[in-house]
C-alpha cells in the first residue's frame, strides 16, 4: 500500500486519523530517507494520534533477518521522533514476536494488530487492533458504507492529550 498520508480528506480529518506509513522493501539504508519523505507529506499538518510505521509480511522485506528488519523500524521511527512526532510501531503480534528484535523497540509504543479475545504482544501496547468476534459483550466492528465487519482499534492512551501536552 506504501504512504497513506489521507490526502483526499481535510486536515480536520487527519488530525483525527493520524497517519500510518510503511509497507514498503525498504533497505536500512532507504529508512530515514523514506522518512523524510512521509516527514514531506506530513509538513504543516498536526496529528492528535500518532504516526504509525507498518511492516508487514512483503517478499523484500521478509528477504531480510529480524536485525535488518528492526534496524529500518529504529531508523523510520528515530526520524519521524526527532522531527517532533509521536511515532508508534504497527505490525501483527506475530510479526512483533518472530519478525523482529522486538526487545530494541521497547522504547517505541507498540500497536499490534491481533484477533482474538485478547492480545499477547510481548511488549506493552497503546493501541491494539482486533476484530470483534460478533458476540453481545466482544461486538464485530462496523463503518456506514462499508458491508461486512472490519477492524477494530482500541485505544489504551489519550494520544491527543498526550501529543498536544507534549507540544508535538
Amino acid at each position: 500500500t506504501g504512504m497513506n498520508a489521507a490526502a483526499d480528506i481535510d486536515v480536520a480529518e487527519e488530525a483525527r486519523a493520524g497517519a500510518s506509513f510503511g509497507r514498503e522493501t525498504w533497505r536500512r539504508v532507504w529508512a530515514s530517507r523514506a522518512a523524510r519523505a512521509c516527514l514531506a507529506v506530513l509538513a504543516g499538518k498536526q496529528f492528535e494520534m500518532p504516526v504509525a510505521f507498518d511492516q508487514e509480511y512483503e517478499a523484500g522485506i521478509l528477504a531480510l533477518n529480524n536485525a535488518q528488519r528492526t534496524a529500518i523500524c529504529k531508523a523510520f521511527l528515530h526520524t519521524m521522533e526527532a522531527a517532533g512526532y509521536y511515532a508508534v510501531f504497527y505490525a501483527s503480534t506475530d510479526w512483533i514476536k518472530n519478525r523482529v528484535n522486538y526487545a530494541e523497540l521497547a522504547g517505541f509504543d507498540m500497536w499490534p494488530a491481533q484477533y482474538g479475545a485478547k492480545c499477547t504482544c510481548p511488549l506493552p501496547f497503546g493501541m491494539w487492533q482486533h476484530h470483534g468476534g460478533g458476540s453481545k459483550n466482544w461486538p464485530a466492528g462496523s463503518w456506514a458504507g462499508v458491508s461486512g465487519a472490519v477492524d477494530l482499534d482500541t485505544a489504551y492512551k489519550n494520544y491527543p492529550e498526550i501529543i498536544k501536552g507534549a507540544g508535538l
